[in-house]
């Protein structure tokens, strides 16, 4: 712990006679002040430095919820995904998903029972979520693969930072073959800045989208949609 500073100040006695300066054995007398000094630190046990830096790094944070993940030791709720059996811990996946805080926060039943069904979900998109979940990051190769299915999740259970990395991805994959099926992607979840730069691609290369087979097939099945999109390309201005 820090030492206390302390000062000590002379007094100005030039106005006492020389004789009321002794004492009676011939000691000289001084007159001085003392002022003492203790830091915030002295006092709560802490520096100002130190109380907002974190203990260890992000790596190793993920190292251990990455462990936990792999082992998932003290789980306390099973979901069932198309037949598919994945364990996780409640806390955890209600700090990172407010529709799961909502589910494991009331009495509902799946909160009583710990038992979870889902359908609506790929088996395979569900283990990389919950990774994502623990840890916060998807493997490279499973990104590429599972991105349209990943972004569909992430808008389900309002990961916003997992939805934000699938439309980053998904706008440097946007070609004139795949134009209107990440329109139709971005439309269904909400994923506007996946939209925004759809529409721009479809602005730019109009003639190559039309082209393809998904222009044609939007013509056909939601041909209300296709001039919805065609309005806010071609007669809003460019973000």
């Amino acid at each position: 712990m820090p030492c206390p500073l302390t000062a000590f100040n002379l007094v100005d006695v030039s106005n006492n006679r020389q004789e009321d300066l002794l004492i009676d054995n011939a000691h000289l007398t001084l007159y001085c002040e003392i002022e003492t000094w203790v830091s915030k630190a002295a006092l709560t046990g802490r520096t100002e430095n130190f109380r907002d830096q974190p203990l260890f790094n992000d790596d190793e944070l993920i190292q251990h919820l990455g462990g936990l993940h792999q082992t998932m030791k003290f789980s306390d709720v099973t979901f069932t995904v198309r037949g598919c059996k994945f364990e996780a811990h409640k806390a955890i996946l209600s700090a990172r998903s407010p529709v799961f805080a909502a589910m494991f926060d009331h009495e509902t039943a799946e909160n009583l029972s710990h038992q979870v069904k889902i359908n609506d979900v790929d088996p395979e998109v569900f283990q990389e979520l919950l990774r994502f979940v623990y840890t916060g990051r998807i493997p490279a190769i499973k990104m590429k693969t599972l991105t349209t299915g990943l972004l569909a999740a992430a808008g389900k259970y309002l990961l916003g930072s997992l939805m934000t990395a699938c439309e980053k991805y998904l706008v440097n994959e946007i070609s004139a073959d795949n134009c209107i099926e990440l329109l139709i992607l971005a439309d269904g979840h909400c994923a506007d800045y996946l939209k925004r730069n759809a529409l721009n691609f479809l602005r730019s290369f109009p003639n190559e989208v039309m082209a393809t087979d998904g222009w044609s097939s939007a013509k056909r099945d939601h041909s209300t949609w296709l001039c919805d999109i065609q309005q806010a390309a071609f007669t809003s201005t460019r973000p």
